[in-house]
């Protein structure tokens, strides 16, 4: 068993159905969450839900003790500042379009399952100004002359993403729920 999931197999952390009650019930979680959707790479984000979208649950271990105490112990492990966010998507969609994250981020799939692919990373140093131009720019072709790891990741599957590595999920037959650890280099 990896250490990601020793680290946080005792804890029970919130089901979709949770996090949804909490956006309706509660105004400064609400406040914090984003709406996505990507068709045809075309990229829409919200303060309100769109139909068929993702909902991005922001910062969440400042709602929720569980998602601390897993911060926490990522953070005692591994000497980086940790960070939190959700992703509940629907069957058979893609939340956000191909991607890099400025750090680095485990990846825990709680709920149905999700068709990753990733990419090599094209760069050493990542930084917000290289990422801007590069999902306009250098990501479509990195991606179109590079094959990706291709896989699909299960409910209790874990997966580690290096800072700068492209990437893009989406559903599988049914919703999915997956907690992102961002680890941060700081």
């Amino acid at each position: 068993m990896k250490t990601f999931e020793l680290l946080l197999s005792d804890l029970q952390l919130p089901s979709s159905k949770e996090l949804i009650v909490l956006v309706r019930h509660d105004s400064a979680f609400s406040a914090k969450t984003r709406y996505i959707k990507t068709q045809r790479d075309e990229f829409q984000s919200s303060n309100i839900p769109v139909e068929f979208g993702t909902w991005s649950f922001n910062s969440l271990e400042t709602n929720f003790p569980v998602i601390q105490e897993a911060c926490n112990r990522l953070r005692e492990k591994l000497k980086m500042r940790v960070q939190c966010n959700a992703y509940y998507t629907p069957p058979f969609a893609q939340g956000l379009p191909v991607h890099y994250d400025l750090h680095d981020v485990f990846v825990l799939q709680v709920e149905g399952s999700k068709r990753w692919k990733v990419w090599p990373s094209f760069r050493n140093n990542v930084s917000v100004d290289t990422l801007l131009f590069d999902e306009k720019e250098n990501l479509p072709n990195w991606t179109e002359l590079q094959t990706p790891k291709d896989f699909v990741l299960d409910k209790n599957q874990t997966l580690y993403l290096v800072k700068g590595e492209p990437h893009v999920a989406i559903t599988t037959e049914k919703a999915s729920l997956h907690f992102s650890f961002g680890i941060y280099h700081d």
